[in-house]
């Protein structure tokens, strides 16, 4: 392969490729990333979401006699359906370097020689082991998605993750060779409101203290843990420590609006100008990110938090250990902390102006060095760059 010319990639998705409302955005910001990194971008997206009247009878079967979901995406004939139409139109692209994906749904059953690369947030055994809605998919939508992931992890010849959480399902579960795996970080879906590491620490000590403001992004309230938010909060207030709770993405529970620490603010859109001068103003003035969720693959908004010198507040859950840094960019409790123990993590931080001030500079510097998308793509790019050419393994026939 010449070194001076740009790789030219075949960009896998199911859906469209550079829709930000899709997979919070993740499919277009990693096309994008690569795009940044000069690269030569086919899309072959739109594949179709169509299904079968047998597998539409199949699922409401499922549902109404034994209260299972069928999961109609993970049934192996319409991943071998995806599959086969991106392997046509990929060969009728001019020649491309390889085939990137962000999941196994469109590329299990792949054909062609070009190498495969996926880059995902989890397992499909990761999902259904973590979050509440995946836990009760049937049998049937178990063995068929994990064939499918199986296929697909074997059919790549590079498989990256946003976790170290992810990365180790791969291996554990699915027996993936840990040699073609690497963990590579997503990045912030926005861009830091600072020009570099003295403006970030300018802001930070102009914070006014007269009141602790806690921020909690999500649009699961349940899941991200919004009554735990609620809880810490309070019972800051209880000690002493005046505190307030700023709700964004959300509606939450009635009388947790009512509340006179909450204020909420709804759903704010990055995509509006107005909406998002109210959400970078929120940001600016908050103290910390608190987000105890209650699954999560990696979570993209404690990457935000760091681009805004945020300390994140969090569970050690899934995959947010490796956007957080306990510690040093935030605070990861265990699952089953409670609020007096987050009141005690968060002590030397609400006291310690220095070393709170040390925290937001190193969520800063990893927003810098790590947690973006410029970062990322090259991080991407330089282990793709290195398969290609490589000799690949005999895919197996699954």
């Amino acid at each position: 392969m010449d070194d001076n010319r740009p790789l030219r990639l075949a960009y896998v998705t199911i859906g469209k490729a550079n829709d930000i409302s899709e997979w919070s955005g993740l499919n277009a910001a990693i096309r994008g990333a690569l795009i940044q990194q000069g690269c030569a971008v086919e899309d072959v997206d739109q594949l179709g979401a169509r299904y079968s009247f047998g597998e539409r009878l199949r699922k409401r079967v499922h549902s109404s006699l034994f209260h299972t979901t069928y999961a109609l995406e993970r049934n192996v004939a319409a991943s071998a359906r995806w599959s086969r139409i991106a392997t046509d139109r990929v060969a009728q692209l001019p020649p491309v370097d390889a085939i990137v994906s962000t999941g196994s749904l469109p590329t299990a059953f792949l054909g062609g020689p070009q190498p495969l690369a996926i880059w995902a947030d989890a397992t499909f055994h990761a999902l259904r082991a973590t979050y509440p809605e995946h836990a009760r998919y049937a049998r049937k939508s178990v063995e068929e998605g994990d064939r499918i992931e199986r296929a697909a992890l074997n059919r790549a010849r590079l498989v990256c993750f946003a976790s170290e959480w992810a990365a180790d399902d791969a291996v554990a579960y699915y027996g993936v060779p840990r040699q073609k795996i690497r963990v590579i970080e997503f990045g912030a879906n926005c861009q830091s409101p600072f020009a570099d590491a003295d403006a970030a620490a300018a802001v930070v000590e102009q914070r006014d203290w007269s009141v602790a403001r806690f921020v909690f992004v999500g649009v699961d309230w349940h899941r991200k843990g919004g009554d735990t938010a609620v809880a810490i909060v309070r019972r800051l207030n209880e000690l002493g420590s005046k505190s307030m709770l700023t709700v964004i993405g959300c509606t939450p529970p009635a009388h947790v609006a009512r509340l006179p620490f909450v204020e909420c603010l709804g759903f704010l859109s990055k995509n509006n100008a107005v909406e998002r001068v109210r959400l970078d103003q929120a940001l600016l003035r908050a103290h910390f990110l608190l987000v105890p969720t209650l699954a999560e693959c990696f979570g993209l908004v404690f990457a935000e938090a760091s681009a805004y010198a945020l300390p994140s507040i969090s569970r050690a859950v899934g995959g947010v250990p490796s956007a957080v840094r306990h510690g040093r960019t935030g605070l990861l409790l265990p699952a089953d902390a409670g609020a007096d123990a987050y009141c005690e993590a968060l002590r030397p931080l609400l006291v310690d102006r220095e070393r709170y001030a040390a925290t937001c500079r190193e969520a800063y510097q990893d927003y810098r060095d790590r947690l973006n998308w410029r970062v990322a793509g090259a991080r991407f790019i330089a282990e793709l760059s290195g398969v290609i050419g490589a000799p690949g393994t005999e895919h197996v026939q699954q």
